[in-house]
């Protein structure tokens, strides 16, 4: 049966000897055999409690080797105690070392014959992490012509700043900078500025889930020359997941809504949604599909801008 530990008063002592200790956020430490451990809990069974489950918000530290006693003690523990082990499908992280991952996708099509027509896609998308801070630097570029004419034309550029304010490394605030251009959408350009508070679910090899919210100033630059500045509060969302029992198979979804404070019916939904097949430790295939809504689009231009396309991808 499980039981949720809180501080005990009471000092408990088995007579067997375990490879595994917990050591709590008050100071508490627990001895026994780690059964399993995942974001947000870690099993453990004891011989004076039996099996236990402990939330990872009120553990300090995890540590597997060898230990004398089953023991449960309101007292700070030694500075020999191992340091917080990561959970499953995380890694250890410290100040000052940042971990690069990053991938290159592109993809492309070209017909010649009785039809003439190119097709160029790519992204890019760079990260840096140390335990408390997260640079995010990427962009995308569609091209594309049929019978010499030109029918897609648009890239777009990212950088953004996470500076995690919570030790669980869940809470985050930020700032961003997006610059896009659509020759397609009569858009010179487009330049979004904002800060945003997020929520990191999980952030591990197979599974990656985060939110964020606030404002964004956006000012778009029209080829007729026309401009339009306002501000809007933005919504994101980062998704991706490996699934099938060998992880063979990544699935994933981001998106980003802007609505604008004066004008809540002129929103902008852009979104991306795909899966990724491994072909190697670093090669990838994907096929995906970006979807953007305009709701106040210039004359002449409509609302909604749909990408299909299939290309080949390098991470690490």
């Amino acid at each position: 049966m499980k039981k949720i530990l809180y501080i005990l008063p009471l000092l408990m002592i088995s007579t067997s000897a375990q490879a595994d200790w917990i050591t709590l956020k008050n100071g508490d430490r627990i001895s026994g055999d780690i059964t399993s451990q995942d974001t947000s809990s870690v099993t453990m069974n004891t011989t004076s409690l039996g099996q236990i489950t402990l939330g990872q918000d009120k553990i300090h530290s995890v540590h597997t080797g060898p230990a004398t006693n089953d023991v449960i003690a309101s007292a700070p523990a030694p500075e020999a105690v191992a340091s917080i082990a990561p959970a499953a499908g995380e890694e250890e992280r410290r100040d000052g070392v940042y971990n690069w991952t990053g991938r290159v996708s592109a993809g492309g099509t070209v017909k010649d014959g009785n039809s003439r027509s190119k097709t160029i896609v790519g992204d890019a998308d760079i990260k840096a992490r140390d335990k408390m801070n997260r640079f995010s630097l990427g962009g995308e570029a569609n091209w594309s012509e049929d019978e010499g004419v030109k029918t897609k034309n648009d890239q777009q550029l990212y950088a953004t700043y996470d500076r995690f304010i919570s030790q669980d490394q869940k809470w985050f605030v930020g700032g961003g900078q997006t610059l896009e251009r659509d020759e397609f959408a009569n858009l010179d350009y487009r330049s979004k500025t904002g800060a945003f508070v997020g929520h990191q679910f999980y952030e591990q090899d197979d599974l990656n889930l985060q939110i964020k919210a606030g404002p964004n100033y956006i000012f778009d630059k029209f080829e007729n020359g026309d401009s339009d500045g306002y501000a809007a509060l933005g919504w994101a969302l980062r998704y991706d997941q490996k699934l099938l029992t060998a992880k063979s198979l990544q699935v994933f979804h981001n998106h980003d809504l802007n609505t604008p404070f004066e004008d809540t019916g002129a929103f902008l939904f852009e979104s991306e949604t795909g899966v990724r097949v491994p072909l190697s430790k670093s090669l990838d295939a994907s096929a995906q599909v970006d979807f953007d809504w305009d709701n106040d689009p210039q004359a002449g231009i409509r609302e909604d801008d749909t990408t299909y396309a299939v290309k080949l991808g390098y991470g690490w």
